[in-house]
């Protein structure tokens, strides 16, 4: 499948600028504000950027740290410090400031905003280096700029398309934005032979999506893997409901019900009772949705809903309890002797 066009910005370059601005005002110079915010403008009106070539050429972008923890604490602080006095003589070094920026990235979340800035700052002044992309992408979404850390993200896989980490980086952020088609893109071009974690995440692409068979192929394949199984059960009961075969939801919701909760992490215990339940009253099991909507209302008895079918569905249970118990006593009741007719 072909890698579909960004979607063109559905607010001008100004109301972003001026959101950009909004959303990070606090401690930060000012001079980070306005780097970012142009640099941010820049990505909006020139799609074409994103697209750049990295100085590197086509290199495997291994060759840099990704994570705190990558490099020792003392050797971070001294390159740290020394980065630092090269920047004080010279604040435009474009290759100090990715240092620097790098380094601040490694230190955690508390830098980042020193290190959006000295990036910022070496984008402007011309940087172009792959880790650049990569760190601003993390750094945009820890602070919650989701479209910015997309662009990041969406840069560096143009110039790395086999580097799966930021693919299943973008392709996450893609799915929470909305962008489902493109998120399916995105963990499509993994591979066939994909990694569970990419997996389940096309899967729930394709259940978003409506492609319940597309997705119950995803959710099957993950059968085998004790530590997705049962959220596997969870989704192919799901795909299952939307299309009807509510025999088959209730045989794999029952499995995922089943399972210790700690190993269905990322399902909420509501939203697997709330289905659980519904497909009783699909399958006119009126007894068990009733249960199944009260177990809902003890996890969370704040639940309208639950609360609102659990009512619905008592007189219906006490009228079928009431036809139950007549039509027992009429069975144990001897039916009266009939009086035979008197001959004349």
């Amino acid at each position: 499948m072909a890698e579909p066009a960004s979607a063109a910005p559905t607010r001008g370059s100004a109301a972003r600028f001026k959101e950009l601005i909004r959303r990070l005002r606090g401690p930060a110079p000012r001079a980070w504000r306005v780097a970012i915010a142009v640099a941010a403008a820049a990505a909006v009106l020139a799609a074409g950027a994103l697209g750049i070539k990295l100085l590197s050429s086509r290199m495997w972008p291994r060759g840099f740290p990704r994570h705190p923890g990558d490099l020792a604490a003392g050797a971070l602080e001294a390159r740290l410090s020394a980065v630092m006095e090269r920047l004080d003589s010279d604040p435009e070094n474009i290759q100090a400031l990715v240092e620097a920026g790098s380094l601040h990235f490694l230190k955690g979340p508390d830098q980042y905003r020193a290190a959006i800035n000295e990036l910022e700052e070496a984008r402007r002044l011309g940087a172009v280096a792959p880790r650049l992309f990569y760190y601003l992408g993390v750094m945009y979404q820890e602070e919650g700029l989701l479209p910015f850390a997309i662009a990041e993200y969406r840069r560096f896989v143009r110039n790395f398309p086999e580097d799966g980490e930021v693919r299943l980086l973008l392709g996450k952020l893609l799915y929470q934005t909305g962008r489902y088609e493109d998120a399916a893109v995105q963990f499509q071009s993994l591979g066939r032979k994909r990694d569970p974690v990419v997996e389940e995440n096309l899967g729930l692409c394709e259940l978003a999506l409506k492609r319940y068979d597309e997705a119950a192929r995803s959710f099957t394949a993950l059968l085998q893997r004790p530590a997705f199984e049962p959220r596997a059960h969870f989704y192919l009961g799901q795909a299952a409901f939307e299309v009807a075969r509510y025999g088959d939801a209730r045989a794999e919701l029952a499995k995922a019900a089943s399972a210790a909760p700690a190993r269905l992490e990322g399902v909420e215990p509501t939203a697997l009772w709330a289905l659980v339940a519904s497909n009783d009253e699909k399958l006119q099991d009126w007894a068990a949705a009733k249960e199944h909507w009260d177990k809902l209302l003890q996890i969370d008895p704040k639940s309208s809903k639950a609360r609102t079918s659990s009512r619905r569905l008592a007189p219906r249970l006490r009228a079928l309890k009431a036809a139950a118990a007549r039509a027992a006593k009429a069975k144990t009741t001897p039916a009266p002797k009939r009086k035979s007719a008197r001959r004349k």
